[in-house]
């Protein structure tokens, strides 16, 4: 499924992409390392974690919505559950869901929604 390009650019201006009745996909910073054997100093990175505790977003993600696609706040709202109202459909009938530069939600066996993020 394609992640629409705002979402994109909020999940990574805010490092956070909460989708109602599944989680939050967030932007973890991993810090600079040492790599001793090759007398090198690796940079600083980023990787997408899913938390499937908290689901709920705030007014302003509303208004980033509305905003990037030229639409009223009551349309970005409407826009944004059907979205992830589709996208929990698909997880649930056993149809793993790959967003776009993100990585891979899918259920497990135990019925529990899993994050393979992307590499």
């Amino acid at each position: 499924m394609l992640l629409k390009e705002s979402l994109y650019s909020y999940l990574l201006q805010s490092r956070q992409l909460p989708i109602p009745g599944l989680g939050t996909i967030l932007v973890e910073r991993k810090p600079a390392q040492t790599d001793f054997v090759n007398k090198q100093l690796l940079p600083p990175s980023f990787s997408f974690k899913f938390d499937k505790y908290f689901d709920a977003p705030d007014k302003e993600f509303f208004t980033f919505l509305a905003a990037q696609n030229e639409m009223a706040d009551y349309e970005a709202i409407r826009w944004y559950n059907e979205w992830s109202y589709d996208l929990r459909n698909k997880i649930r009938t056993d149809n793993p869901v790959e967003l776009e530069k993100v990585g891979t939600l899918k259920k497990d066996l135990s019925g529990d929604i899993v994050f393979v993020p992307a590499a």
